[in-house]
């Protein structure tokens, strides 16, 4: 089985390949501190750099990463996370004892728009405590974009590099913040971030990644493929952002 671009990049030891990259990361948590919480909801985990400082606050965190490459490296990396596949293994069962047993908050970088989201978040609301927060680092598309070549890209994005680049529908702004209104959502905080964290991108040298193609030889035809590919502009200039965010679940 082929690798995705994110399994490979984490083989790699690179992570924080989300919009806003690391600095996005310390908004997001920093938003989250505000509120003291306990117990926290992972999405899409990766080897866990952000797991790591999560539980350096003294956070309990579940973290849902449906790559097995990506788990693996994770649970070598880290003592005690909860670390699970898919948001299956946690609905439901969490939250049997009440809303004092729900979720502080959830945290999802560059996740939540490769996903179905009006049903991705119906189920975090029921997962999330009242007044829990959702933060996230994410993909805004711009409100004149061509719905036809937003999918064109996604399902050849898809195809290629093991995700998709950009949402399968239009999640312009107005989109997100309908979406997360009507699943009972208010905003928090919320602030544009680059689309791309170039030092993560940058932080192992061609040496290291030679040096890891050896240990495992399936890298080096991806690398190779993820970086011809890689350089294609899949989409006009202006029609894609990052934002990081924070909304709260409401109490009504």
């Amino acid at each position: 089985m082929s690798l995705a671009h994110h399994e490979v990049m984490g083989l790699l030891g690179i992570g924080d390949l989300h919009p806003g990259g690391a600095a996005a990361t310390r908004l997001l948590l920093t938003e989250l501190e505000r509120e003291a919480p306990r117990r926290i909801l992972e999405l899409g985990a990766g080897i866990g750099l952000t797991t790591g400082q999560m539980l350096e606050r003294g956070w309990q965190v579940t973290s849902v990463e449906p790559s097995p490459v990506l788990r693996k490296i994770l649970s070598e990396r880290l003592p005690a996370p909860r670390v699970v596949a898919s948001l299956d293994e946690i609905d439901g069962a969490d939250v049997s004892a009440g809303a004092r047993d729900r979720f502080d908050a959830v945290i999802g970088e560059g996740v939540l728009y490769s996903l179905d989201l009006p049903s991705v978040l119906r189920r975090l609301r029921r997962l999330l405590r009242p007044g829990g927060r959702l933060a996230f680092a994410d993909i805004v598309l711009a409100e004149d974009a061509d719905p036809a070549l937003v999918a064109s890209v996604h399902a050849r994005t898809q195809a290629i590099f093991g995700f998709p680049m950009v949402p399968r529908e239009l999640l312009t702004r107005k989109n997100w913040e309908t979406l997360l209104h009507d699943a009972g959502f208010d905003p928090v905080f919320s602030q544009p971030v680059p689309l791309v964290d170039r030092a993560a991108n940058d932080r192992k040298t061609w040496t290291a990644k030679a040096l890891a193609a050896v240990r495992h030889p399936r890298l080096l035809p991806a690398l190779l493929k993820f970086r011809l590919y890689g350089r294609r502009a899949w989409m006009p200039p202006g029609s894609l952002e990052g934002w990081a965010a924070v909304w709260s679940l409401n109490r009504g």
